[in-house]
Formats: C-alpha cells, sequence, structure tokens
C-alpha cells in the first residue's frame, strides 16, 4: 500500500491530491481493513519524507477517523527495535478512536514479532472501543499488562505468548476479569509454571463463554493435567462457559518421589461427567526412568500447529494443522512419515528436531508426499 501511494507523490497536483487525501482512500478498502507490512527485512528505496508525509497526512486521519478494522503485520525485530514495536502498538490504540478489531503481528505461524508490552506508556496507552485483540508477545506478564484497565471495553483476547515464565502473579493484580467472554493462549515451548501462572490467571475469567488453550507443560514430582485437574482448578468457576478448545501436552519427570503415573485409560475416565468434548488421549510412560508423557485435545482439532510430535503420536486426522514440529532423542522411522503424511494432508510448514539418523537404509525406502510443503518451509536439524 505505501508503494502505490508513494507512486502518486509528486507526479501532479491532481496525484497529490489523489494520494494524500483520505477521502480518496475510501474505494481502496482500507476503511474496514488495512494491512502495512514492514520494511525491516527488506530493500526499500521509499524516501523517509515520503512515508512521513503519507502518514501524517493519511494514516493518523483514517485511524482517527474511519478505520474500525486493522491488520498490523511485522517480520521479526531485534534490539531496539521491539522498542519501536511497542510504540507502534501505542500509537495505534491511542489513535484508534473507531478501532473495535485489531491483529498485531499474529497473522502468520512462522513468522510473529514478539510484542514486549512492558515497554508501553501506563497512561497514554489505552483504547476505550477496542473489543477484540489478536497478539503475540514475549511472556505471560506481557498478557497480564493488557489487563491493567487500558482496555476498558476487550471482551476478546487471542494470544501467543512465546515463554511462561516469572514469579507468580500478585495478589492485588487477581482481580475479576467480568468482560472478557473469550480467551485463546497457545505458547510453542514447554513451562514449568503451569500451576503457578497460567491456572490463577484463568481463575480471573469467571465469565468466559469460549476458552482455548494450547499448553506445553513440564512437570517435577508430580502427575498429568487430565479432566479432573482442569475442572476443579479453574473450569468449575466459568459457569457461563459454552466451548472449551484444548491441546495440553504433560512432561513428568519424578525424580525425587515415587508418583504413580496414570495409563492412557485413567485420563480418559477423568473426564467423564464433568460436560467435556469428545478428547482424545495418549500417554507414553517410562517406569524404570519414572517418567512420562500425557497429551490430551479436544476433538475436532481446531488449532493450525502441532507442536513437539514424537514417536509415541498416535494416528488421527488434522486438516487444519499447517506448522508442525517433530522433537526426539529417537529417531523418526520412514513409516512414521508416511503417517504424517496420511493425517497432516494439508501440511505447509514442518520442523524436524532430531539427533539420530533412521536405521533403514534410504535406497530401501518409499516416496512420502507432502504436497503443500515447500524446500524453504521445511527445517532438519541432526
Amino acid at each position: 500500500m505505501f508503494e502505490v501511494l508513494y507512486s502518486f507523490v509528486d507526479v501532479n497536483r491532481r496525484f497529490d491530491r489523489l494520494a494524500l487525501d483520505s477521502l480518496y482512500i475510501n474505494n481502496l478498502n482500507m476503511i474496514d481493513t488495512m494491512t502495512i507490512n514492514s520494511f525491516y527485512e527488506q530493500p526499500c528505496s521509499i524516501d523517509a519524507q515520503v512515508i512521513s508525509k503519507i502518514y501524517d497526512t493519511i494514516l493518523r486521519d483514517l485511524l482517527t477517523k474511519q478505520i474500525t478494522r486493522l491488520n498490523i503485520d511485522i517480520k521479526k525485530t531485534v534490539g531496539q527495535q521491539t522498542k519501536i514495536v511497542s510504540k507502534i502498538f501505542a500509537l495505534i490504540l491511542s489513535l484508534g478512536k473507531n478501532l473495535t478489531v485489531l491483529n498485531f503481528c499474529h497473522m502468520f505461524p512462522t513468522r510473529r514479532c514478539l510484542l514486549p508490552v512492558c515497554y508501553l506508556p501506563p497512561t497514554n496507552c489505552m483504547s476505550l472501543t477496542l473489543v477484540k485483540l489478536t497478539i503475540t508477545v514475549s511472556c505471560l506478564f506481557d498478557c497480564i499488562y493488557l489487563f491493567d484497565g487500558r482496555l476498558d471495553s476487550l471482551s476478546t483476547l487471542i494470544i501467543n505468548v512465546s515463554h511462561i515464565i516469572g514469579p507468580g502473579i500478585p495478589k492485588n493484580s487477581q482481580k475479576k476479569l467480568l468482560k472478557l467472554k473469550c480467551f485463546s493462549l497457545s505458547s510453542p515451548k514447554l513451562t514449568v509454571d503451569y500451576d503457578k501462572l497460567i491456572v490463577p490467571l484463568l481463575c480471573q475469567m469467571v465469565n468466559l463463554e469460549e476458552l482455548k488453550l494450547y499448553l506445553l507443560v513440564q512437570r517435577f514430582d508430580s502427575t498429568y493435567i487430565d479432566g479432573i485437574q482442569l475442572y476443579d482448578q479453574f473450569l468449575v468457576y466459568m459457569a457461563q462457559l459454552k466451548k472449551f478448545t484444548f491441546n495440553i501436552k504433560t512432561n513428568v519427570s519424578n525424580i525425587f518421589s515415587k508418583v504413580r503415573l496414570p495409563s492412557n485409560e485413567d485420563i480418559q475416565h477423568s473426564f467423564i461427567g464433568r460436560d467435556y468434548q469428545q478428547i482424545t488421549s495418549y500417554v507414553h510412560n517410562d517406569s524404570i526412568e519414572n517418567k512420562g508423557t500425557c497429551l490430551i485435545y479436544s476433538v475436532p482439532y481446531e488449532f493450525d500447529c502441532f507442536f513437539g510430535l514424537d514417536n509415541s503420536f498416535q494416528r488421527s486426522i488434522f486438516y487444519k494443522v499447517r506448522y508442525l514440529t517433530m522433537d526426539d532423542t529417537i529417531p523418526f522411522e520412514h513409516k512414521l512419515f508416511n503417517v504424517i503424511s496420511e493425517d497432516f494432508p494439508l501440511l505447509e510448514f514442518l520442523r524436524i528436531y532430531n539427533h539420530y539418523s533412521p536405521k533403514i537404509k534410504e535406497h530401501l525406502l518409499t516416496l512420502v508426499t507432502f504436497p503443500y510443503l515447500t524446500p524453504s518451509r521445511s527445517t532438519r536439524c541432526t
């Protein structure tokens, strides 16, 4: 969009008026939805003064008076650029007087710019109109900062958190979030602070009607997260909840205590009689090492990603999954990739983390096809 507007500037007066008058932008469908791409990681010959001119005369005017829905995509940033991203977010909130829906850097599964909310100014960064926010942040405390009153009308929050780690939530920050109706929390990395951070946060959301969780949890000297725990820890407080969608993987290492890890049948029974929808689970227990893994997810599977698939994977169909990571210390054999190609038919992104080569020689293998996967979107780490 910047390139189009830039090409019109200084051609003549009529083109200047077309490019720099927001009244002429209506037919470009920028009133309801506008997408802005960052120039951080690509060469740009556009003059900075012209960009500033376009922003001051068009974008600021549109954002203040007209735009109600806005999508922002920024490529991965480093160093001081993270503060710039925070300033962009703050500026949007302060100027968007009619803004009701904002997707900030949460448009592509492989390119999610992290927003450090802690850099936001405490006073002027607020919105009285925003009802839906989709965002990617650095840590869970960035999510907590958003609930400090600056987004008073927010009813839907879809948030991807890079790291769920940190001290417990202070008691004075555990107020009930009465206006929040829909909450989605996902994180691609293991957290050891599920009980300390996530559970207290969810207990604040007493009026939720829809809840979506994608979590990878590491526990020590404990047991798996199951249907009983989910209900007793926070679902019991959500009387208005109509839909609960989840994918929760628990890794347990019982080093200092002998905790009996439940079987897959035990996990299935824990969901009976508590109004859960259909669920799938699989458990892999290592009695010698006293450790194990349990995956539970609601059916049908509604996430576009699947993290940490290992050799204990049990078959199912995942039509919505576009992004898959595989991680195991045991070699991935050829037959598993046959299974994946069938069970993830629309897969676009694949990342493999494995330290050992398969035992079968390559010339004995049949071809495995991923019709939507391109080489540039796959990575093999050995």
